[in-house]
């Protein structure tokens, strides 16, 4: 009988030896065996591959790198790993031929970009090579690249994202951009995209959106719910900083019949790109108000859904600060006592919407607007809100002041029966306490709108009033 004897060469000896010792530390460390590998020699293993000249040895260490990043007992390997000088080493292997070192390395990067260590990939020069790879014919590779992209860009503000574009992320994007490319890329696209955009005080160029534009509209209506939520938020971004651009596309009128979806994910970011194009001109406004939308937000007024109902009244909000005729389109439609109800009750984002949207009835309004919301109980409604908002930020004090004191100076024949609202709903209360507030602006508003409802008979109760509150 032949007996044949397999002989292994000295790195496969290696390998099998820390594979050993990384599937049983734990048992190990459980038992308190001596004869467990620390965490170091596990380590020095590991980049004394890493670090080999021998390509398939490089691609074990990247394979035992991943491997010991999971591991149950690993400690410090953000540390460890960076100290050693792994990620040169790994952004080295990005250009590697060989497919799945790349992938590996990919990986190891984007673990490293979520836990916080994105300065240091940068630093190693990350950037192009990973831009190179989201044209990879390997899709696993385009992936994983174009994850740790979108990692990168969200950090440090816009640095790192206008270092991925003028690496050339855009057109590698754009080329791929496609419904027929597979799903987890077009995941991970969009949500990089979408990240390009997520800066309103510093949006990138026009012309970084009019080539992304296009492959982002035709990704409306994907089938996959991941791909259509970040489709639609990148779409958004987009809308809020030029709405022409996005309204030219007409894909407004594809995103209206995804205010019907199943997911309310995808409902709130549609509603983003109708409601940034409607916060435009008049005639933006006037677009949107054209192709069917008011109607739709009755039931997210309505919702148990607190961020559809945020969403909703915020949408209005850009009607209400509209023409006369857009003003009234949102009386007609019977939403007041609803964005009244949401003011008076509804959570704290959406009662600031809410508030807002009293601002802009206030401030654009007519007097049949204002005696109509008067009549709807808004002065209990913005008494309840005063109360809520008291001891927030000064901005947010300001936005119930300003509506009041518009509702107030404008209305000066129902003087009387605001007063008797605001007192019995607690309002008085908090407009006196505002008139010590830090802020100028708000102490003045403060005294502008008691000054102005208590110039008549009720004067002598008003200095009563306060008074019994000097004593507090």
């Amino acid at each position: 009988m032949n007996v044949h004897l397999q002989i292994f060469s000295p790195w496969k000896l290696s390998l099998i030896f820390i594979i050993y010792h990384l599937f049983t530390m734990s048992a190990a460390q459980s038992t308190n065996d001596s004869n467990a590998m620390s965490n170091e020699e596990v380590l020095d293993k590991i980049i004394s591959f890493v670090k080999s000249s021998d390509p398939q040895e490089q691609f074990t260490g990247a394979a035992l790198a991943r491997k010991w990043l999971f591991h149950p007992n690993r400690q410090n390997f953000d540390k460890d790993f960076i100290q050693r000088g792994f990620l040169p080493i790994f952004v080295n292997g990005l250009q590697s031929k060989n497919t799945k070192m790349q992938y590996e390395c990919a990986f190891l990067l984007a673990f490293f970009a979520e836990s916080g260590h994105v300065d240091a990939m940068v630093k190693a020069g990350c950037i192009p090579p990973l831009v190179d790879l989201v044209t990879s014919s390997d899709n696993s590779v385009a992936e994983m690249s174009t994850l740790t992209l979108g990692h990168i860009i969200v950090h440090n503000n816009t640095k790192y994202r206008d270092l991925c574009i003028a690496a050339g992320i855009v057109k590698a994007l754009a080329k791929r951009l496609v419904v027929e490319a597979p799903v987890p890329f077009l995941q991970h696209a969009t949500y990089a995209i979408g990240n390009i955009f997520n800066n309103k005080d510093d949006p990138p160029s026009k012309e970084v959106a009019d080539i992304l534009l296009p492959g982002l509209v035709k990704l409306v209506q994907h089938e996959d719910i991941e791909t259509l939520k970040e489709t639609l938020l990148a779409i958004s971004y987009i809308a809020a900083n030029d709405r022409s651009m996005v309204a030219k596309t007409g894909v407004a009128r594809k995103v209206i019949n995804l205010l019907d979806h199943k997911e309310p994910d995808i409902q709130v970011n549609a509603l983003d790109i109708l409601g940034n194009i409607a916060s435009g001109t008049n005639d933006h406004t006037q677009y949107i108000l054209d192709i069917g939308t008011l109607p739709l937000m009755d039931k997210f007024l309505k919702s148990s859904n607190k961020k559809l109902n945020k969403e909703a009244c915020w949408f209005l909000t850009n009607f209400l600060a509209g023409s006369e005729e857009q003003i009234q389109a949102v009386f007609d439609a019977g939403y007041i006592p609803l964005i009244i109800k949401h003011l008076k009750t509804g959570d704290f984002a959406t009662q600031q919407k809410a508030a807002k949207c009293i601002l802009n009835i206030a401030v654009y309004g007519d007097d049949k607007n204002l005696n109509t919301i008067i009549d709807r109980n808004v002065l209990p409604a913005l008494s309840s809100f005063l109360k809520v908002v008291e001891d927030k930020e000064t901005k947010i004090i300001e936005l119930a002041l300003q509506g009041l004191e518009k509702i107030v100076l404008n209305s000066p024949t129902r003087k009387n029966e605001m007063f008797e609202q605001l007192l019995e709903n607690g309002g008085i209360d908090v407009l006196q306490r505002l008139q010590k507030y830090p802020s100028d602006a708000v102490s003045l508003s403060a005294t502008v709108i008691l000054a102005s409802l208590v110039a008549t008979e009720h004067t002598v109760s008003f200095h009563y009033i306060g008074s019994g509150h000097d004593e507090n």
